[in-house]
């Protein structure tokens, strides 16, 4: 998932801004707590979505959604940062740490497709639930500030408004994508309808994924096998890499925050 991808889930974007659902950084930014009473969406069915006032969140959950989702940034930062040493010893952890498609792709020739759906799909899931948890945390406000965030995928993100708009939960099944499922929540669609129609997307993309690593074992095993001879060395590089990455990219930010300068008068 790219730095500005919209897709991208708590684990790919902090992944992804430290190289990558799983996808990425830091806790997420505040936003305003969702009014209640605004806060009201119809699907063209007008069963998926009904037209009536949602309850809010409450705030003990918000709390609980939040540092979960902003443990999960920080434990995906970590496993992006030590990935050579956790793919070639521990890949299965390396996969609950940071479940992100390339990292899917290079464990899928070192283990059993059992228990790499075991590990994955549940995994996944905890990222697009939270996902969802904080579309419906603070409702329209987060699809603004999305959009605002994104300005490149702006368009993308309306064109999927329009979609669920259109056609409900069926868009959740046939493209559980983090977008997606970020607006299902803000857009206050049944948490129980939201998981069974997330789970055989995530089960689909899982076994997608596995035969594609190992269609793709003949160049992933001479890779991993470099890593082995030379753990140390590609664990530090990576490890100083992701940390140089992460300052960088705080400095950005901020330089992003802070105001203009105010012009001084011309001189007469």
């Amino acid at each position: 998932m790219t730095r500005d991808d919209p897709e991208a889930s708590p684990d790919d974007a902090a992944s992804d801004d430290a190289a990558g659902p799983t996808g990425p950084t830091s806790a997420p930014e505040r936003l305003e707590p969702l009014d209640p009473v605004a806060d009201t969406s119809t699907s063209l069915d007008g069963n998926i979505v009904a037209s009536v006032t949602a309850p809010p969140v409450p705030p003990r959950l918000k709390r609980l959604i939040v540092g979960t989702t902003a443990t999960l940034v920080a434990v995906a930062i970590a496993a992006r940062a030590a990935f050579p040493y956790l793919l070639v010893h521990h890949p299965l952890l390396l996969l609950v740490l940071n479940p992100k498609t390339s990292h899917m792709v290079l464990v899928a020739p070192q283990v059993e497709l059992w228990s790499f759906l075991a590990v994955v799909t549940p995994r996944r899931m905890l990222s697009l639930v939270l996902l969802f948890g904080l579309g419906a945390s603070y409702g329209r406000t987060a699809i603004t500030w999305a959009k605002q965030r994104h300005p490149r995928f702006a368009r993308l993100i309306d064109l999927i408004d329009g979609l669920f708009a259109r056609y409900g939960l069926l868009v959740v099944l046939f493209l559980p994508i983090h977008t997606v499922c970020g607006l299902a929540g803000a857009l206050r669609v049944s948490f129980g309808r939201f998981l069974v129609a997330i789970l055989p997307g995530q089960l689909l993309l899982g076994i997608a994924t596995y035969y594609l690593g190992d269609s793709l074992s003949d160049w992933i095993r001479p890779l991993t096998e470099w890593l082995s001879r030379h753990i140390v060395l590609a664990t530090a590089v990576s490890v100083v890499s992701v940390i140089a990455y992460q300052a960088f990219s705080r400095a950005r930010k901020k330089g992003q925050a802070s105001p203009p300068t105010p012009e001084r008068p011309s001189s007469p």
